[in-house]
């Protein structure tokens, strides 16, 4: 089981080959993948950037009709994520424990890294800085870098 992070998706909306390959191959390795309302949230947000929309207006159509369809076939799936009562729990301890080590990271990728923990899911991003730091605290944690 596989949680993709935001930056996974975006790559995937940008048409990275290397992202949209292994994304079809876990895919078609029947491999459950899994994506958080905050990780939706986040890709809202860059809709609605105003330069992005200036400039690039079909591009962006494009983008945001690719990943409804996708958000469409995971939710069907039921496999859309939200923070749990558990999930919560794992959060804040991952979330105090990182602050008192000098390690704080955005709240986004620790309530995907909770998540992650707290269902034994494996997290696919591109985002070494933030979730090394998490595998650092939680050694069960894991991850995969693409």
């Amino acid at each position: 089981m596989y949680l993709v992070d935001t930056n996974i998706i975006i790559g995937i909306l940008r048409n990275k080959e290397e992202f949209i390959n292994k994304y079809k191959y876990i895919s078609e390795k029947s491999q459950p993948i899994y994506l958080t309302t905050y990780s939706l949230s986040e890709i809202h947000v860059g809709f609605y950037d105003q330069d992005f929309k200036k400039k690039y207006p079909k591009k962006l159509k494009l983008q945001k009709e690719l990943f409804s369809r996708m958000v469409k076939k995971l939710e069907h799936q039921n496999r859309i994520l939200s923070l749990s009562v558990d999930d919560a729990r794992i959060l804040g301890n991952l979330f105090h424990l990182l602050r008192v080590n000098g390690k704080p990271i955005p709240i986004i990728d620790a309530l995907n890294g909770a998540i992650a923990i707290s269902r034994n899911i494996t997290v696919i991003t591109s985002d070494k800085a933030h979730f090394s730091v998490i595998k650092e605290i939680n050694k069960q944690f894991k991850v995969i870098y693409w």
